[in-house]
């Protein structure tokens, strides 16, 4: 065979695999989507249109936003660092922040590998008859948070996968999350990420309109009103900012209702339970001799979880309870008015009405 027969054959070989590779990925996405689409019809699940919407368009919209490009001018000015410096810095905090919803991830691999992680570790008893007699409560055309309690890494799990046969969640994640795969994987369910030590002010003015841009389009999301884990089971004094964040949509749409979900997340054992009863963060020391104790353990309690004789009684760890209360439609007289004054008043009065409803 000739030289130019051989390339021939190879090319018709590498043009016939990926023809092949295509139309095999094809008919693969085509059923998963069907099976997804069933599962969205069947248990009439909530899932808002903007969760569809192009990150990109989303980080260019935030770009030119007049409240944080005026704040970059300010900045500028006043530090004579240049514009492009400030704006390429407001860019990367974009791309961490922003997120993308991936339907299939979020169904599919994601509620799979969810489910079987919830149900190897505790007996999941998800309340769904109070999610939808709140869901019910819910005028047409609100913004709607749902705020939990945090008392483990696992709140995440165990109330998505309650959840998902009627609300698909968006969360704020905080910084723990921010490792690959793991975040690839959140940032696909359209949970976004927060640093909550950051301490530039820029970088609140930017979070803070993209909670409001994506709560002014209906998206439904989700966070943990305490900001970081129980130690104790009873709630921590709650951080507000991200409520105050949202109650900022009422600065331009006064007549916007925003409506929140309070949810209950419980525990018969908290997994980092010994941590969470150190008086203190652990030091470096101790965290490497807990790495060394999970390392060696691992196989054991792999083999616990899924072996066929540990199936009967896998659930080590107990009961996860998540129920849901009903909706607060408003929990201050006049959120609107609130949301008007300077941060000097704004921010101490949400603090009040916040504790009046715990």
């Amino acid at each position: 065979m000739t030289p130019a027969g051989v390339y021939a054959g190879v090319l018709a070989a590498v043009l016939g695999y990926d023809l092949a590779r295509w139309q095999a990925v094809r008919v693969v996405r085509r059923r998963l989507n069907r099976s997804v689409e069933g599962f969205i019809q069947r248990h009439n699940v909530e899932l808002d249109h903007f969760r569809f919407t192009d990150r990109i368009w989303v980080r260019q919209t935030l770009l030119l936003d007049p409240e944080p490009c005026e704040e970059t001018a300010a900045r500028a000015r006043v530090t004579g660092v240049s514009l492009l410096t400030l704006r390429r810095k407001i860019d990367g905090w974009l791309h961490e922040i922003v997120p993308y919803f991936n339907i299939l991830s979020y169904y599919k691999l994601g509620g799979a590998v969810a489910q079987a992680a919830a149900n190897a570790c505790y007996e999941l008893v998800f309340d769904a008859a109070s999610l939808e007699w709140a869901r019910s409560q819910i005028p047409r055309g609100a913004v709607t948070v749902y705020v939990a309690n945090h008392r483990s890494n696992a709140d995440y799990v165990v109330l998505s996968v309650g959840a998902m046969s009627q609300v698909a969640l968006s969360y704020a994640v905080g910084e723990w999350a921010r490792v690959w795969p793991l975040d690839v994987l959140l940032r696909s369910f359209a949970s976004y990420f927060v640093r909550w030590g950051e301490k530039d002010p820029l970088y609140h003015r930017v979070l803070e309109r993209y909670l409001q841009l994506v709560a002014a389009r209906w998206l439904t999301t989700a966070f943990f009103l305490e900001g970081g884990l129980s130690r104790d089971g009873r709630l921590r004094e709650p951080i507000t900012r991200l409520l105050d964040y949202l109650i900022g949509v009422l600065r331009r749409e006064p007549d916007r209702e925003i409506v929140y979900i309070p949810v209950g997340i419980n525990y018969d054992r908290v997994l980092k339970y010994r941590n969470l009863l150190a008086d203190k963060r652990p030091t470096g020391a101790v965290r490497f001799r807990s790495l060394l104790t999970l390392m060696v353990g691992a196989p054991g309690v792999l083999f616990a979880l899924f072996g066929r004789a540990a199936v009967r009684s896998h659930r080590k760890q107990g009961y996860a309870a998540v129920t849901f209360g009903d909706a607060i439609r408003s929990f201050m007289p006049d959120a609107a008015a609130t949301a008007r004054r300077p941060d000097k008043e704004r921010r101490p009065e949400i603090a009040r009405a916040t504790a009046s409803h715990d």
